[in-house]
């Protein structure tokens, strides 16, 4: 869903129920995203020991909030390639560690 595409639908649910059933729905879904992500980074064994479990599955969940790219990339005119490259390290040095 495009960041333009979120607002409209955050705004949207506000007054109307079914926007607001639809935003929940697009929420969870990023949450079990976030879940998988950390999952497999365990599986792999590696995770960061310095985050609880809870902690890695909302920074993975964070980082696929369309506010942040429209924020960079729309509002500071941030490339979308610089955008990812930012996102990429930052969750791999907060996930992964070191």
């Amino acid at each position: 869903m495009s960041p333009g595409c979120f607002q409209a639908l955050e705004v949207a649910a506000g007054t109307d129920g079914e926007a607001g059933e639809l935003l929940a729905q697009v929420q969870e879904q990023r949450l079990m995203g976030a879940r998988k992500i950390v999952k497999r980074l365990r599986t792999l064994n590696a995770l960061t020991t310095e985050l609880t479990h809870q902690e890695a599955v909302d920074l993975a969940w964070l980082a696929t909030d369309a506010a942040l790219f429209d924020r960079l990339v729309r509002l500071r005119g941030w490339s979308t390639s610089r955008f990812g490259q930012w996102l990429g390290e930052n969750l791999c040095r907060q996930l992964l560690g070191g």
